[in-house]
């Protein structure tokens, strides 16, 4: 006879299992799924399907996901009248307070600036005063009109605060050479 070896299966030392066709089936779960889906077809994240609760309420407007005002805000600032002043008796009775930081630009210093460049940028004006430069003769009314935009010019650039000399830069120094103007005697003073 041959030697059989030992085996390591511990044999019938444990409770005995009743066959297959004779165990109680136990109910099928119904929230699991089948093995045959597990998962999500191919492609989709690229398909171009709605979700189901979008296509159903077609007519209504998609809700705006985010948190916030809705109110529409102008993009281009609005010009308003110019409020009159307040009675100076009131002025007077009430408490001084510290005045707040106003960001908003007074309206007659927004006219006054929209003004100070319409008259910087006037092609009419800086035509005829390049003729007045280049020594040519302008009539008189011209002349006269010139002078009373300029002097409307000096008016807006002394109440915006800007300095404008009246004959441009009075540097006489840009004529010369850089060693030249470093040995001028009128910067020792």
């Amino acid at each position: 006879m041959t030697r059989q070896k030992k085996s390591r299966k511990p044999g019938t030392l444990g409770v005995k299992s009743k066959p297959k066709n004779l165990r109680e089936r136990a109910p099928v779960d119904s929230t699991k799924k089948s093995d045959k889906t597990k998962g999500k077809p191919a492609g989709n994240r690229h398909s171009a399907t709605a979700p189901k609760h979008e296509r159903t309420s077609a007519s209504k407007q998609v809700e705006d996901p985010r948190v916030g005002s809705k109110r529409k805000i102008a993009l281009t600032p609005s010009v308003k009248a110019p409020v009159a002043p307040a009675k100076p008796a009131v002025a007077a009775t009430a408490k001084p307070t510290e005045p707040a930081v106003e960001t908003r630009v007074d309206p007659a210093i927004r006219m006054a600036e929209d003004e100070f460049a319409r008259l910087e940028n006037d092609p009419r004006l800086q035509d005829l005063l390049a003729q007045m430069d280049a020594g040519d003769t302008v009539s008189p009314d011209d002349e006269a009109w010139v002078e009373q935009q300029l002097e409307r010019y000096r008016q807006l650039a002394a109440e915006l605060g800007i300095d404008v000399d009246e004959y441009g830069d009075d540097d006489d120094d840009d004529d010369l050479e850089p060693w030249q103007r470093f040995e001028n005697p009128k910067d020792w003073v």
